[in-house]
């Protein structure tokens, strides 16, 4: 049920920037679902190594899926970096929600 948990986590900002028009509160809604999602893992991992041993292979396999997150993050920032600084004030273009 975690896993699950974790997918949902992750398509709520997958399928906004897929339908959406990315701006401001798009991003914000990725970084907020971002952090959610780490706090998920870690709550996933405390449970997993309480109910059984957790393999150095299965933990590596782990961080690996943890990055992908932040990657398509990092990828949607990049490529809207005006909207990024304006969701701080900041940068020429005006928040877009």
């Amino acid at each position: 049920m975690i896993h699950l948990l974790m997918f949902i986590e992750v398509d709520i900002p997958l399928l906004a920037a897929m339908f959406l028009d990315v701006n401001a509160l798009v991003i914000a809604i990725m970084i907020v679902t971002f952090f959610i999602h780490e706090a998920t893992a870690m709550w996933d991992v405390r449970y997993a190594t309480s109910a059984r041993t957790v393999t150095p292979i299965e933990q590596h396999l782990h961080s690996f899926l943890e990055m992908i997150p932040l990657m398509g993050l990092v990828s949607v920032v990049s490529l809207h970096w005006g909207q990024f600084l304006a969701l701080f004030g900041a940068g020429r273009e005006t928040r877009a929600l």
